[in-house]
Parts: C-alpha cells; structure tokens; sequence
C-alpha cells in the first residue's frame, strides 16, 4: 500500500469514464452510487445517497469521502481530493512534497471571492442551494464570530495531512456541511477557524476558465446533474 491515497467521487450520473493515472505511487479510489466494474487502476468504493435535502442529495452524498477520508481510509498519511472533472498531472509524492510541504493542508485560492460572506450572499443570489438554510447559517456564523474576512479557497481540489489537527477541521467542516448549505467551501473558514491547521496556497486555479493550474488540471467541464442524467 502506497502512504498516498488520490480520491473522487461522482453520484447521479448514469456512466461514468476515468481517468488512467500515470503514477504508481498513490493509490486511486472512486466513490460512487454507480454499480462499477472492478479496475485496473481505481479501486471503486459504493456510495449510498440518502439526505433529508433531496435536493442536493447527490452533492451531500459526494462530500462524504472529500471531507473525512480519515474515517474511510485511516492508513493512509496523505490525501489528494480532485472532483471527477480533474485529473492529478504530477507525481503525487511530488505535490505532497512541495505543496504540502510541512502544512496540514494546501489548497487553491479562490479566484473571485475573499471571504464566505461573499460566497453565501453569490450562493443565494444565483440560487444554487437553498435559501433557508443559508439564512441561518448566515446568521450563526455573525452571531459565533466567523471572521468575514480571511484566506478564502476553491475546494475543488486540495492535498491534506491524515493528522490530528487536519482531521478535526475536516470534521468540524462535515458538521458544518451536513447542518448549513452543501456548498462545502462557503463553510471551510469556519472550521478552519477553530483549529488553525496550517495552510499553504498553491498556484493557479481549480476551473480552466480562470486559468486553471499544473497541478491538479481540470480536463472537462462539469455541467448539471439534469443535463446529464436522461
């Protein structure tokens, strides 16, 4: 078993293609609610969709292996997060070793927002979850203090420790997600918050159309669930 574990998820397509990793070094793990064959290279894990928020069901069930891998794949000491429209193009003991570094986490900036306050109020403009909700964890973050302003991250693609402090901000975070918005990155600053792990940035950009990055590229565009699903 390799220390590095790659990870994805999809729910609610009805096919799905991946792609064939190039590195040895990390091993490669799928989390689906599609029934998938066995695969030479990803190792394919079940996932069952089953919220309250019908919804966003399909987002909530996906955020399970993103945010607390620690609880899925304990053995492992390090985890690269990439939505199933991205593809690792480095050496994964490469990004570890120079975008983690000696942080717990290393994350992409976002490149339009700086705070979550911004997120939510876009989040509910655009209507892309569900007013209600948003509302109130609006209103708990203002009453718990959640600073407006701090380093605010795209979660699209990540890199994380498997250690103490790393995983008590991802499941602090899950809380978050599970009770607030499934918007995952409007509620990180909160829990990053709690337990200031140590962040590293890397360059460039989770979406090609802002420039997108080397690292953890995004090859194809994600489009939504009801266009996809027949």
């Amino acid at each position: 078993m390799n220390k590095i574990a790659v990870i994805t998820a999809v729910v609610g397509l009805k096919e799905l293609s991946l792609y064939t990793p190039t590195y040895k070094n990390a091993d490669y793990f799928i989390f689906s609610d599609l029934d998938l064959p066995k695969h030479d290279a990803w190792n394919v894990r079940k996932l069952y969709p089953a919220f309250i928020d019908k919804e966003y069901e399909n987002r909530r069930t996906g955020k399970i292996p993103k945010i607390i891998p620690h609880y899925l794949l304990p053995d492992y000491e390090y985890f690269i997060w990439h939505d199933y429209t991205h593809y690792v193009s480095l050496d994964p003991q490469t990004i570890v070793n120079t975008y983690l570094k000696d942080h717990d986490f290393a994350f992409f900036k976002h490149p339009q927002r700086n705070c979550w306050y911004e997120e939510l109020t876009t989040v509910r403009m655009d209507n892309l979850d569900n007013k209600d909700i948003l509302d109130q964890q609006k209103q708990f973050y203002e009453k718990t203090g959640v600073k407006k302003k701090q380093d605010f991250y795209e979660c699209t693609c990540f890199v994380r420790r498997n250690n103490e402090v790393a995983n008590k901000v991802c499941s602090l975070w899950y809380d978050h997600v599970s009770k607030f918005s499934s918007r995952d990155q409007l509620s990180l600053p909160a829990a990053i918050q709690a337990y200031n792990p140590r962040v590293n940035v890397m360059e460039g950009t989770c979406q090609m159309y802002y420039g997108n990055n080397k690292i953890i590229p995004q090859y194809r565009h994600s489009l939504r669930l009801q266009k996809l699903v027949k």
